[in-house]
């Protein structure tokens, strides 16, 4: 079925006049089929604007309009604010035929600037402010374009205004929001000391906590990256680790030793879903794990190759956490005793002798000699 984003040819066009008040104003511009909200303003939409004009925001000189629809969101902003330079993009062409009549209505027309982009494609400026109604039903994949992307395509203190409704996912846009601005203020592990000039001409470092040290003392030393500790370990067991444990396993032959099965090769499938889509849904985390098999008949020379899936493998978020069902764990390092066997003379509650046999992998053995030769 079509929707409202998309380009559909043959579809009969039918001019419906798109009335409203607005604040204390009355609009008349015109709609069609093929577009979003095409008989009334709808809630969202209202609710965008009435926020930005009541009280008014400050939206700089150079606004964006992003999925702009018939227009009424720039148009209107543009109307109000006679200095204001709208851009308004939409992917559907019928959309922006019908922001070039509602522009002539409002008499903006040389205050805007009409693009057809699927989201930020042909978009090559940078705005003070960027507005936006998102296309909700276009799928996570456009909808968080838009908010990811924002930042490439804003002024410094530019600003990015969207609305959604909570039953629409509001609750995980805010949440993807507050990760991101975890992981941009995240120190790297590249650096964790600035320096400072100070009135002498020498430099002072500055440290995490932005104190700056003065001491006379050098050798200060750059904290440890700790997460890096998780995630170094991780990415080799994705990358090596688990190649080299189906080599220790492979090959396997039946006991006549006609038919042999050969490991090939190994790969991680993407994430289904995000991580932050897995905390709101009660998910886990994983990728598929899937191996190229090879299965060799001594007896005909016959050899067939095939992908097995062989399981869901958690995988590790940036920070070095797991989710489970939507429950954020970490795993914590632990000390072991080495691979050995250990023998040990009690003489304790009827047990003379006491032995363990701990292999580098697998089940402890333990033995245990009574007193009365049990």
């Amino acid at each position: 079925m079509p929707q409202y984003f998309d380009n559909v040819e043959g579809l009969e066009h039918r001019q419906i006049p798109l009335e409203f008040d607005l604040l204390g104003e009355h609009y008349h511009l015109e709609s069609d089929n093929g577009v979003f909200s095409k008989h009334a303003l709808d809630f969202g939409t209202r609710l965008l604007l009435e926020t930005l004009l009541d009280p008014p925001q400050d939206l700089g000189t150079n606004l964006l309009d992003l999925g702009c629809g018939a227009g009424p969101i720039g148009l209107i902003l543009a109307h109000l604010d006679r200095k204001l330079h709208v851009t308004l993009s939409d992917v559907n062409d019928r959309a922006l035929a019908l922001v070039q009549k509602n522009a002539a209505t409002l008499g903006v027309t040389s205050q805007i600037e009409i693009v057809s982009s699927d989201v930020y494609h042909n978009l090559n400026s940078t705005y003070d402010a960027i507005v936006s109604n998102p296309p909700i039903r276009a799928g996570k994949r456009v909808t968080y374009r838009i908010y990811d992307e924002a930042s490439a395509h804003l002024k410094e203190n530019g600003s990015l205004t969207i609305v959604i409704r909570k039953e629409q996912g509001a609750p995980s846009v805010l949440a993807h929001f507050k990760q991101k601005e975890k992981e941009h203020c995240m120190p790297t592990e590249e650096k964790f000391l600035t320096e400072i000039k100070g009135p002498n001409g020498k430099n002072y470092p500055v440290m995490a906590n932005h104190r700056v040290n003065f001491g006379k003392i050098s050798g200060s030393l750059e904290l440890p990256y700790l997460v890096a500790v998780q995630t170094k370990s991780f990415n080799w067991f994705v990358t090596k680790g688990i190649d080299e444990v189906f080599r220790e396993v492979f090959p396997i032959q039946n006991n006549a030793k006609t038919i042999t099965l050969e490991y090939e090769s190994c790969h991680f499938e993407d994430p289904e879903y995000k991580a932050l889509e897995c905390k709101e849904e009660d998910l886990t985390y994983s990728s598929k794990l899937k191996a190229t098999l090879l299965i060799c008949n001594a007896e005909t020379g016959e050899k067939k190759s095939a992908e097995v899936y062989m399981g869901d493998v958690p995988m590790m978020t940036a920070s070095g956490t797991f989710i489970i069902n939507g429950t954020e764990k970490v795993v914590v390092s632990q000390i072991i005793r080495s691979a050995g066997a250990y023998y040990e003379n009690i003489n304790e509650k009827g047990t003379g002798y006491h032995a363990e046999l701990i292999p580098t992998r697998g089940t402890w053995i333990e033995f245990e000699n009574s007193l009365k030769g049990m």
